[in-house]
């Protein structure tokens, strides 16, 4: 059940290719697959950045809500996860933005 999104993200990718062929002449297979490589990642770490600042807000909002120690010391370290997670997502951001 979980391989059903499989085909459509191949197919996405395949619609991404040969429409960047079409529209651009001169590119070539490879830059065009490149291109759409570049898209697709830039798509994924805006998603994933948007999910880190969910995160942030919800472990923040149960940081300053409650009176248990153990929770308030969960939510900190949830809080330190996520930075540390984006600064992870901004790294790669940047090593595949040098290579494609």
């Amino acid at each position: 059940m979980a391989s059903k999104g499989y085909p459509l993200l191949i197919t996405l990718i395949l619609t991404a290719v040969s429409t960047r062929m079409v529209a651009g002449s001169t590119t070539t297979t490879l830059q065009a697959f490149s291109d759409t490589i570049g898209d697709i990642n830039y798509i994924l770490y805006g998603i994933a950045a948007g999910i880190a600042i969910l995160l942030i807000v919800i472990h923040g909002v149960k940081y300053k809500t409650t009176d248990n120690p153990d929770v308030r010391e969960n939510a900190k370290r949830g809080i330190i996860n996520v930075v540390i997670g984006l600064a992870i997502i901004i790294i790669a951001a940047a090593l595949v933005s040098m290579m494609f």
